[in-house]
């Protein structure tokens, strides 16, 4: 019988990640409105970090969310790209100008996933 090892994969770490690496994230309404089920879905977290990066205006908070994307952006775990597509860029709310500003921002990857995702 061979032996094998259940790996948990970066896509089931992205709560984690987006509470730790963001650290007011997890102090945000948009956080406190998941429920604890709520919180362990990875599609759900991410689309409520949406709405709370969204919504900041300060420059050091600003810079940790665009890290973050970037290293879900990174993932080897082509699930964690997708989060980035679908619960990020097409959540995304506001007019060309604020979305071209945010594009601006993005690290190398994230930008030529969402460059890839507006094609």
């Amino acid at each position: 019988m061979t032996d094998f090892v259940i790996k948990e994969r970066d896509y089931d770490k992205v709560p984690h990640l987006l509470t730790t690496e963001v650290p007011g994230f997890l102090d945000s309404e948009e956080y406190r409105l998941l429920d604890s089920e709520d919180r362990k879905v990875p599609g759900l977290v991410t689309a409520a970090f949406t709405r709370y990066f969204e919504g900041l205006r300060e420059a050091d908070a600003l810079e940790r969310c665009y890290a973050v994307i970037e290293k879900l952006a990174v993932s080897p775990d082509p699930e964690v790209q997708n989060l980035v597509v679908t619960e990020i860029f097409e959540n995304l709310q506001g007019s060309d100008e604020s979305l071209g500003k945010i594009k601006e921002q993005l690290g190398p990857e994230s930008r030529r996933l969402y460059q890839k995702w507006m094609e």
